[in-house]
């Protein structure tokens, strides 16, 4: 992608790691919007496409204010009609074409032998389905790219946090060796206590100095947070 066509999505507001993703969908975000042969607003009209249809970028080619999409499904291409026998291209090469006539603009083309989904025939020509390796252009601000889920990475940080928390809540719990029927304020002071590497407190000793208000005891002596 040149440095032009990466600025120009940037400034859509396409970021970095979605345009490093390659090939992407892309939702159609407004109705009726045109699907033309080239990245003009005067190019040939192709077919249209509603709000919520999902188009293909094959390799994300732009210009500044437009976007190659895979043809889809719901636009018609024509081929000549004698060259297509029995449902296959019965030459080496055949241009693939925008409407019925050599003045409208080539949108792919077929090798010998390719496969033809007929459509009906007009003339000389027969209205085929979109084949694989055609494309269109559509103006870029009618489509959006459709973000992939959050990845296994995000899921096992989060796994993490749970744990953590439930971390914090074990050392609010009584420590082993307590008395029975300790007050929980001196529960919370023995943790802090030895959190802070003065050994665990002895059944029957004296309870140590309350911590500094600015240490959450029952954290286990991390300084408290806003």
């Amino acid at each position: 992608m040149t440095a032009v066509r990466l600025i120009g999505l940037l400034a859509a507001g396409w970021s970095a790691s979605v345009l490093a993703a390659g090939p992407l969908p892309l939702r159609v975000t407004a109705d009726r919007v045109i699907l033309r042969a080239s990245a003009h607003p005067e190019g040939e009209i192709v077919g249209q496409v509603m709000a919520g249809d999902v188009l293909a970028t094959p390799d994300l080619l732009t210009t500044q204010s437009w976007v190659r999409v895979a043809a889809p499904p719901s636009v018609d291409l024509w081929v000549y009609a004698e060259l297509v026998r029995d449902g296959r291209i019965a030459v080496n090469k055949v241009q693939v074409r925008g409407g019925p006539g050599i003045q409208f603009a080539r949108v792919g083309e077929l090798e010998r032998d390719a496969p033809v989904a007929a459509r009906g025939t007009v003339g000389d020509w027969t209205r085929i389905a979109p084949p694989e390796g055609c494309h269109l252009w559509i103006y870029r601000d009618f489509v959006a790219p459709i973000l992939p889920p959050p990845t296994a990475a995000v899921s096992e940080k989060s796994d993490k946090s749970d744990e953590s928390d439930k971390s914090d809540l074990s050392d609010k719990s009584e420590p082993v060796g307590a008395p029975s029927g300790a007050a929980p304020a001196a529960t919370n002071t023995a943790v802090a206590w030895a959190s802070a590497g003065a050994g665990p407190l002895r059944a029957g000793a004296a309870a140590p100095p309350a911590p500094l208000p600015a240490v959450d005891a029952a954290a286990g002596g991390v300084p408290a947070r806003d």
